[in-house]
C-alpha cells in the first residue's frame, strides 16, 4: 500500500524574497525621513522644518514655490511604499516601477539639496541624506528583485 501525498502537503511554503523585504524596509525609512528635519537655519540651529511641516504650513525657511517639490517627494515616497509592498506578489512590473520611482525620488532629493533657498541662510539637513540613501537601497533591491525573477524564469 503506497500512500499518495497530496500536492498541498508536498509543496514547501513560499519564502519571502529578501529583495522585496529590503524594498519595503527602504520605503519605510523614506517615510520616516519625511518627518525628520529637511531644511534648517544656519543662523539658529533650533529652527528646522521637515517635508511634512512644509506641507502643513508656511515656513520662513522654504520658498512658497518649493511646496510643489516637497509634495512630489512626499507623494513619490508614498507610492514607493505601495509598490514595494506589491512586490510581494512576485510580479516583475512592481519591481520595474520601483526602480523608476526610486530613481525619481533620488533626483527630486538632489534638486532640493542643490538649491535650498536663495537669499535665506538655510542648509540641507539629515532627512535629505536619509531619503536619498533609502531610495538607493530601494533602487538596488528592486534591481536584485528583477534579477531574481529573471533567474527563476530561466530555470
Amino acid at each position: 500500500m503506497s500512500q499518495a501525498t497530496s500536492p498541498a502537503l508536498a509543496s514547501k511554503p513560499k519564502a519571502l524574497p529578501i529583495a522585496a523585504i529590503l524594498m519595503v524596509v527602504g520605503s519605510l525609512i523614506m517615510v520616516v525621513g519625511l518627518f525628520l528635519p529637511f531644511v534648517s537655519s544656519t543662523t539658529d540651529s533650533s529652527i528646522s522644518v521637515s517635508v511634512i511641516d512644509v506641507l502643513k504650513e508656511e515656513s520662513d525657511l522654504v520658498e512658497s514655490g518649493a511646496k510643489v517639490l516637497y509634495s512630489l517627494i512626499a507623494g513619490t515616497v508614498g507610492i514607493s511604499l505601495v509598490l514595494s509592498a506589491l512586490a510581494f506578489t512576485g510580479k516583475k512590473v512592481w519591481g520595474w516601477l520601483a526602480v523608476i520611482l526610486s530613481f525619481i525620488i533620488a533626483g527630486f532629493n538632489g534638486l532640493m539639496a542643490m538649491a535650498p533657498s536663495e537669499g535665506k541662510s538655510v542648509q540641507i539637513d539629515i532627512a535629505a541624506t536619509v531619503i536619498a540613501g533609502a531610495a538607493l537601497v530601494v533602487f538596488a533591491a528592486s534591481i536584485a528583485f528583477l534579477r531574481r525573477k529573471k533567474v527563476a524564469a530561466n530555470s
